[in-house]
C-alpha cells in the first residue's frame, strides 16, 4: 500500500529564470552539501518498506535520486536497508577518511624535501603518506606564508593531478 507523501512535500516554483541558470565551474566546486541524518535514513527505510521508488523517496526528502540510490547501495545490511545500521556504517566510513599524519612523519617529509626529493619518491619510501597529501600539505603551507614549496623541483607550475582514465590508441 502506497502512502501519499507528495502532498506534504513543498513544491518548488518553476520559472524561466531558474531553468536558464548556467552554473560556472567555480560555483559547482564550492557548493555545500549535507550528510543524510538519522531521521532521513528512517524515512528512507519506511518509504522503501512501503515499496516506493527511489525517485519518489528522493522527491519526498528533497534530495537527488542518485543520493538515495547511493545510500541504499552503500549502507545496506544482510537483511536489507536498516536505518540505524546505515547510519553507523556511514559514520564509520567517515571516521576512516579522517586519517591524520603524525608530526614525526611530517618532520621526516620536510627533511627529505630539503634534500630535493620529490613527493613521489618520499611516498614510495614511506607507505604511511601519499604524494597527494604531501602536495596538499605544501599547498596549505604556501597559503599560510611558508616556504616549503620552494624545495620542489618544479617551482613554477603547481602540481596537476593526472587523469586516471587509461587512453588507448587503436591502429587500424
Amino acid at each position: 500500500m502506497k502512502c501519499n507523501i507528495k502532498e506534504q512535500v513543498k513544491k518548488r516554483p518553476i520559472c524561466a529564470s531558474i531553468k536558464a541558470t548556467i552554473h560556472r565551474q567555480s560555483e559547482i566546486a564550492t557548493m555545500s552539501y549535507t550528510h543524510l541524518s538519522l531521521g532521513e535514513r528512517y524515512q528512507i527505510h519506511a518509504l522503501r518498506g512501503a515499496r516506493h521508488s527511489i525517485k519518489f523517496i528522493a522527491g519526498a526528502l528533497d534530495r537527488s535520486s542518485s543520493t538515495i540510490s547511493r545510500e541504499l547501495r552503500r549502507n545496506k545490511s544482510l537483511r536489507g536497508y536498516r536505518a540505524k545500521h546505515a547510519d553507523n556504517t556511514a559514520k564509520a566510513r567517515r571516521a576512516n577518511n579522517a586519517f591524520t599524519i603524525i608530526f614525526n612523519v611530517w618532520d621526516w617529509v620536510v627533511t627529505k624535501l630539503k634534500l630535493q626529493w620529490s613527493p613521489e619518491q618520499i611516498a614510495g619510501i614511506h607507505s604511511g603518506v601519499s604524494h597527494m597529501s604531501i602536495y596538499r600539505y605544501l599547498r596549505t603551507d604556501k597559503r599560510q606564508g611558508g616556504t616549503l614549496w620552494q624545495y620542489l623541483r618544479r617551482k613554477a607550475k603547481p602540481y596537476r593531478q593526472r587523469l586516471t582514465a587509461i587512453r588507448t590508441i587503436i591502429i587500424v
